[in-house]
């Protein structure tokens, strides 16, 4: 049985205002673990994964589906409003800022109506005839999911390649177009992550295929005019914690193929001047050593944490000599990236007091150095490179409250130009709304950054406000601080919304990030509980008025919290969570497993195994009150399996003592990220808000 007798599914359907709803009641199983608690609702996970072809499993994620379709079916006329809004704040015809690449300008636009891009070129001016070398409109009108990636053209701009996954796995078969005559070869690749590094004799190109569990071990290359079968294997990697990336020097000289873990890796190179693939190890593998390359002139430049966490960058003639410092390592500063020009490079680095990015720029003639300034006091700021040759560097800018601005920087004069504003059809006034950067102590007395957005007018400060509060914290990710269309629909609303920025994420500094990993990663929790109750004692909201959201590893942060807190949150948004942590890392067949225990810890070992069993939202749910719930999953996610909110879900449903609504929603045609298209996923984030207003 898949739910509570008779009265289940048929009641469901009925509108009457006088029946009330009642969810699926997922049936319970006599299950035995050798590592973990007894699992009642296994029986939820298809043996068959990844394909999910049990009736039982698929008929119970659709009753819980027209359950959460019953539950919003009140709010019809809400969620309509709030697609509209969201929409309406997004351009209909919008188009990307060119590049020129050779004797081409590339770009990209989309236009009223379409949910997917189209890609052109010119050929030496923009005055010239376009020419429409893909059309992702074209590519997904069969397709009831379509994301594509690694739209590369080869140096000598007369083929393309591009990737395309058509059901959510995030398994990309590699395309290759013929730009001259505008047809397809005939040979494709099917199965890659849809990395693509063109060699520059333009003869082929390199990849990196996805294991059957999903797991990037191989880089390949590819001859065009071949069977796929045939392709040279140029790197293979054993350690089942690592994973390998490609990517190609900014100057083209090489091809880099990294293989890392989560503490360590190692580069090697391939000379794209030369036609042999000659493989050089830059540096081997050392415990805790980060590294990575790129190329200038003969010389190689290494960002690297081998003298401090926060790193340096040092400027290397030969790999076995000693690295010089060329920006030297300071604990107060976070060197997070470096893009290299044809004279100069572009720093991309943080405070470690505050968290806000700087960018620098050094003239590499010279090494005379200056910073850009920038004019909110919360931003975020992302440097986008174009080409090797490019006479200035183009970065996009944007804060809570301010639109995205494409600009550029002349390397020579200074001179700054706005390429681009995004334009907020619907009407945007920046001035009615007000921006803040608090700090909450944590009760380890860590000052936890928070970043806020209210409207003026319905912001009171006397706890009276509904509170959004969002959070991530692993892997150290920084949240961006940029700008969110859709959050406006809360905000005009009364909602202030914020961002915590807890540890785990590396916001502060590397030393952020690894002071909430392995034993320590409670910090993460606290730091989100401790940030909720600082902001009702402030006056932004009080308990009770909060909702919390936080999606994948997000996700086990929310579980968490609510199993810890409950008291504290009205509403609960976890989407495609990471909730069955135990379990899913004591199976190392799944994709990610293996190459987790460098985040997690590996729960064979007693000490972690503890640990991670006191944490793990699904064995930790409580006999206890519940806030309201909006769960989401994907039938097609290989990263957070649907079977972990499934499972979640139906052991809150059974545990909780309170007559607060859960709803699950699976997609059953995509994955991790989600729907594809532009507007196909507004209607996701209308239906969460319209639950929690």
């Amino acid at each position: 049985m898949l739910r509570s007798p008779k009265r289940l599914m048929t009641r469901i359907m009925r509108k009457s205002a006088h029946i009330p709803l009642i969810p699926p009641i997922a049936k319970k199983t006599s299950t035995k673990s050798e590592h973990a608690n007894p699992d009642c609702y296994s029986w939820l996970r298809d043996e068959g994964y990844p394909k999910v072809e049990n009736e039982e499993i698929l008929h119970y994620l659709k009753e819980e589906n027209d359950y959460a379709e019953m539950v919003l079916s009140s709010k019809d006329a809400l969620i309509k409003d709030i697609y509209n809004e969201i929409k309406g704040r997004i351009k209909e015809d919008d188009s990307t800022v060119p590049v020129k690449k050779g004797e081409y300008f590339y770009y990209s636009y989309i236009k009223e109506g379409m949910e997917y891009w189209v890609h052109a070129r010119k050929y030496k001016s923009l005055d010239a005839n376009e020419e429409v070398i893909l059309n992702e409109n074209k590519l997904a009108c069969d397709l009831d999911y379509c994301k594509i990636i690694g739209i590369k053209v080869s140096p000598n701009h007369k083929f393309m390649t591009y990737a395309l996954d058509k059901l959510g796995n995030e398994m990309f078969e590699i395309y290759i177009k013929n730009l001259e005559l505008g047809n397809l070869l005939t040979e494709t690749i099917p199965n890659t992550f849809g990395q693509v590094v063109w060699h520059e004799n333009n003869l082929g190109f390199f990849y990196v295929p996805a294991s059957e569990n999903w797991r990037a071990k191989k880089v390949y290359y590819h001859t065009l005019g071949t069977d796929y079968k045939n392709d040279q294997l140029l790197y293979e990697e054993k350690d089942a914690t690592y994973s390998v990336s490609i990517e190609k020097t900014t100057d083209s000289n090489y091809l880099i193929i990294t293989t890392q873990s989560k503490e360590e890796n190692e580069c090697y190179y391939i000379d794209l001047m030369q036609d042999d693939f000659t493989l050089k190890l830059f540096a081997p593998r050392q415990k805790s050593h980060l590294y990575s390359i790129s190329s200038h002139e003969g010389k190689f430049y290494v960002l690297t944490n081998d003298m401090g966490k926060n790193f340096r960058i040092a400027a290397v003639d030969d790999p076995d000599k000693k690295w010089l410092d060329f920006i030297p390592y300071a604990k107060e500063r976070y060197i997070r990236d470096f893009k290299l020009y044809q004279n100069h490079m572009v720093v991309t680095s943080s405070s470690n007091k505050n968290g806000l990015f700087d960018v620098e720029i050094v003239d590499l003639r010279s090494n005379a150095s200056k910073n850009l300034a920038f004019p909110d006091s919360s931003y975020d700021v992302d440097v986008v490179f174009t080409t090797h040759e490019a006479e200035s560097f183009r970065f996009h800018y944007s804060s809570l409250k301010t639109p995205k601005i494409v600009k550029e920087h002349c390397f020579e004069s200074g001179e700054e130009f706005v390429l681009k504003t995004d334009e907020i059809p619907s009407g945007f006034n920046s001035d009615e709304y007000e921006v803040e950067r608090l700090y909450a102590k944590s009760r380890d007395g860590k000052a936890v950054p928070i970043s806020l957005i209210y409207r003026k007018d319905k912001f009171k400060k006397d706890g009276t406000n509904q509170l959004y509060l969002y959070g991530y914290g692993s892997y150290g990710y920084a949240v961006p601080l940029m700008f969110r269309r859709s959050i406006f629909s809360l905000l005009d609303r009364g909602f202030v919304y914020a961002i915590s920025h807890i540890r785990g994420g590396d916001d502060l500094g590397y030393e952020w990030y690894e002071s909430a990993k392995f034993l320590t990663k409670k910090n993460t929790f606290y730091d989100f509980i401790d940030s909720a109750e600082y902001l009702a004692k402030q006056g932004y909201t009080k308990e009770g008025e909060i909702t919390i959201a936080g999606g994948s590893a997000g996700g086990m942060l929310i579980g968490f919290c609510i199993n810890d807190k409950p008291e504290l949150f009205k509403n609960a948004v976890a989407h495609v969570p990471f909730v069955d942590v135990l379990n899913t890392m004591l199976d190392a067949n799944l994709p990610l497993t293996p190459g987790e225990f460098k985040e997690w810890g590996n729960p064979m070992e007693k000490e972690f195994y503890d640990y991670i069993k006191s944490y793990s939202p699904y064995d930790n749910v409580k006999k206890q009150k519940y806030p309201n719930l909006f769960v989401t999953a994907g039938l097609s996610d290989p990263r957070v399996t649907y079977w972990e909110p499934a499972k979640w879900v139906a052991k809150l449903r059974a545990d909780k003592t309170d007559d607060n609504i859960i709803v699950l929603i699976t997609n059953m045609d995509a994955g991790h990220a989600g729907k594809s298209g532009r507007y196909s996923y507004l209607w996701e984030i209308a239906k969460e808000y319209a639950f929690l207003i």
